[in-house]
């Protein structure tokens, strides 16, 4: 039962933010060329210098969910996520403004990488996934029923 009724938010959720990304105004949000796959994993440090790789997911899509990919492990972690997001924010802005529209999508492009994050997890089981998959879609559905109002 619990197992059916996740799946119901999470389907839920999927088409309330598919509703929510087709009313979106590309020149107001911001959309291009992205990285896609930008978290902690695919950036390197050395000496204060960061380099990103791994460009296999890049493509057209909106900004803010490559801002909600870097800050998801923090989000979903709770690693002081509002430290986080505020350093990430204030560098992001040295090179591009932050508008209040696109600050405003941020919680529901973090829930769509949430998303994304469960369907990954769930299409590998070789990568031991029974601890976390679980609380991620717990962590998930409670989200869902925060932003999805």
């Amino acid at each position: 039962a619990a197992y059916t009724a996740q799946r119901q938010t999470l389907c839920f959720a999927r088409d309330y933010l598919y509703a929510f990304v087709s009313g979106l105004d590309r020149a107001t949000i911001g959309y291009g060329v992205m990285h896609a796959d930008l978290h902690p994993a695919n950036i390197m440090v050395e000496d204060r210098q960061l380099t990103v790789f791994d460009f296999d997911d890049a493509a057209y899509g909106w900004f803010p969910y490559d801002i909600a990919t870097a800050l998801f492990d923090a989000w979903f972690e709770d690693a002081e996520f509002r430290g986080v997001q505020g350093a990430l924010s204030a560098g992001y802005t040295e090179t591009r403004p932050l508008s209040d529209p696109f600050l405003a999508t941020l919680p529901k492009f973090l829930l769509i990488s949430g998303l994304a994050f469960v369907g990954w997890l769930d299409a590998r089981p070789e990568k031991d996934n029974r601890k976390v998959l679980p609380e991620l879609i717990e962590f998930t559905c409670e989200q869902t029923a925060l932003i999805c109002r």
